[in-house]
């Protein structure tokens, strides 16, 4: 999916590309990126395959990435997408409980875990204080 920010409005700013394949998340996300003025929505993706291809497409800062995607989860696609944005940090972002998630994404090259539910402040911090230390 294309990103809606133009290029002038990007300078400075991080880059922010959403994966999740549930709709609503993907608006709320997209709301919270839109309103926050360091961050750009730099592309969207529903399933692992769009997550790999928008990654070599927009070299995102940053790359929110749901678990649980139909056609190839996040998790399958993580490695691809590490390959496609080598420069890109992954933040998964997951509804399944940390017991499920608790550190395969890691291993495959995530930098970060967060919950779905969590405050805006929140999912803004994590993105910010992540692209710093990584």
């Amino acid at each position: 999916m294309a990103a809606n920010a133009s290029v002038d409005d990007r300078a400075g700013k991080i880059g922010v590309m959403i994966c999740d394949d549930v709709d609503a998340i993907r608006l709320l996300l997209r709301i919270v990126i839109e309103e926050t003025p360091n961050l750009y929505l730099a592309a969207e993706a529903t399933n692992g395959d769009e997550a790999v291809a928008e990654a070599v497409r927009t070299q995102p800062d940053v790359i929110l990435l749901d678990i649980s995607m139909p056609v190839r989860s996040g998790l399958d696609a993580l490695p691809d997408i590490k390959l496609a944005a080598p420069k890109a940090v992954v933040i998964v972002f997951s509804g399944l409980a940390d017991s499920v998630v608790e550190s395969e994404p890691l291993k495959v090259g995530a930098a970060q875990l967060l919950q779905k539910g969590v405050d805006p402040q929140t999912i803004v911090a994590a993105i910010e204080s992540t692209l710093a230390s990584g």
